[in-house]
C-alpha cells in the first residue's frame, strides 16, 4: 500500500448553536469519526474537529496541516473559502454532502452554495464537492463538475457503558425511533404505525425518542404534533436525551425493535447502532443495509406493519423467535459490513486519484 503519511485529512463539523450555548452533531460527528479511524487504521492520518463557525476553520488547519480539509455538510459560506485558500493554499478543500435532494431542496441556499464553492475553482482555489451518498453522487454529478464519492463508514469498537436500562414488563413492545426530529425523517407516521402494531399484537406501546433543547427549538411542529399523538392514549412516548455513542448502544440494545421509516436517507447512523447490537429494524427503501424483508414502502401500512410482524413475532413462547431474530441480526451484520468493505474501498481509490 502506498505510503499517504502526508495524506492527512482534517474532517471539520460544525457545533450546533441551542440558546446561547453548544449540542454536538451527533449523527454527523460520530459518522465522521468512524471514517477518521478507519483512514487511520489504513495508514492515512486523519482527524475530526469540531469548531463553533468557519472562522475556527483556520486555527484548526494550521494546527493539524492536512492535505485534505473536509467540511462535513453545506455550512461554510463560499466567501470564506477565499480567505483560507489565501492562507493555506496547499490545502484541498472539500464540502462533503450528507442530504439527499429533498433535505437540500429545503434549504434555500444549499444549490446556491454549491454552485458559488464550483465557481471559486476558476480562481484558481482548490474545492471540490463530495458525496456520502452513490445515489446522490449520481443525482449531482451531471450537474456539478468536480464531485467525488466518500462515503460513510460504520465501526462496531465500543467502550463499556455505565448505564442500564430496563424496559423489560413483559406486557409492554419497545419500539425505538431514533434520531434528528424533522420532517423528512417522516417520525409522526412511523409512530401511528407503532401504535397500530403494539394494538394488533395486544401490546402496552413504550415509543422512544432523542430529544434536546437543539430539537425543541429545530423540530417544534414535528416534536409538538408527536406528543398531541400520545395525548390521549394509552401507549406512550417516552423522551430520551442524547447519549454519547457507547451510553446510546445501551439504549438501543433495551429496544424489542427499531424504526426508520425515512422518506430521505444517504446512510443513517441509527440503523447501524441497531445492526451493531442485534436489534431488528424496519426500514425504508432509503436504508440500504438492511435485509430486504424490514426494507418497506414508507407508504404502505400493510408493508410496514408485515415487517413489524416479521421483525418481532408474535409469540415469544415459541422457539422460533430467537431463530428468527438472530437471523435477522446475523443477515443485517453482514449486509453492514459488505457496505463498510466497499465503503473502505472507495475511500482508498479517492486519495489514489488526489
Amino acid at each position: 500500500m502506498p505510503n499517504h503519511q502526508n495524506d492527512k485529512i482534517l474532517f471539520v463539523v460544525k457545533e450546533r448553536q441551542v440558546y446561547g450555548g453548544t449540542a454536538k452533531a451527533y449523527g454527523l460527528l460520530n459518522s465522521c469519526k468512524f471514517v477518521a479511524e478507519t483512514l487511520s487504521r489504513k495508514g492515512i492520518p486523519s482527524e475530526v474537529v469540531s469548531v463553533l463557525d468557519n472562522n475556527f476553520i483556520d486555527a484548526e488547519v494550521a494546527r493539524f496541516k492536512p492535505k485534505f480539509c473536509f467540511i462535513e455538510a453545506v455550512w461554510v459560506v463560499p466567501s470564506k473559502f477565499e480567505v483560507l485558500a489565501e492562507l493555506h493554499p496547499n490545502v484541498n478543500w472539500i464540502v462533503r454532502i450528507h442530504s439527499m435532494i429533498p433535505f437540500l431542496a429545503a434549504e434555500s441556499f444549499a444549490f446556491e452554495w454549491l454552485n458559488d464553492y464550483i465557481e471559486l475553482r476558476k480562481k484558481g482555489i482548490k474545492i471540490s464537492l463530495s458525496c456520502n451518498n452513490k445515489r446522490l453522487y449520481n443525482d449531482i454529478q451531471p450537474i456539478f463538475n468536480y464531485v467525488s464519492y466518500t462515503p460513510n463508514i460504520y465501526i462496531e469498537d465500543t467502550e463499556p457503558s455505565n448505564l442500564t436500562f430496563d424496559f423489560s414488563a413483559k406486557d409492554t413492545i419497545n419500539i425505538g425511533c431514533f434520531g434528528a426530529l424533522r420532517p423528512l425523517k417522516n417520525t409522526v407516521k412511523q409512530a401511528i404505525l407503532a401504535i397500530k402494531f403494539a394494538n394488533e399484537i395486544n401490546k402496552h406501546l413504550k415509543f422512544h425518542i432523542n430529544i434536546s433543547e437543539y430539537e425543541q427549538a429545530l423540530a417544534g411542529p414535528t416534536l409538538k404534533n408527536l406528543r398531541e399523538v400520545f395525548s390521549n392514549i394509552s401507549a406512550e412516548l417516552v423522551e430520551h436525551p442524547w447519549y454519547d455513542h457507547n451510553d446510546f448502544l445501551k439504549l438501543v440494545g433495551a429496544m424489542d425493535i427499531g424504526m426508520q421509516l425515512s422518506l430521505s436517507e444517504t446512510f443513517n447512523i441509527t440503523a447501524a447502532d441497531f445492526v451493531s447490537q442485534g436489534i431488528p429494524i424496519v426500514v425504508s427503501k432509503e436504508i440500504e443495509f438492511i435485509d430486504d424483508r424490514c426494507r418497506v414502502d414508507v407508504h404502505s401500512d400493510k408493508e410496514a406493519i408485515k415487517a413489524l410482524r416479521y421483525a418481532y413475532y408474535k409469540s415469544f413462547d415459541d422457539g422460533r423467535v430467537y431463530h428468527q431474530r438472530r437471523n435477522i441480526a446475523e443477515d443485517n451484520r453482514e449486509k453492514l459490513q459488505y457496505h463498510n468493505h466497499e465503503a473502505t474501498h472507495a475511500w482508498i481509490t479517492f486519495m489514489q486519484n488526489s
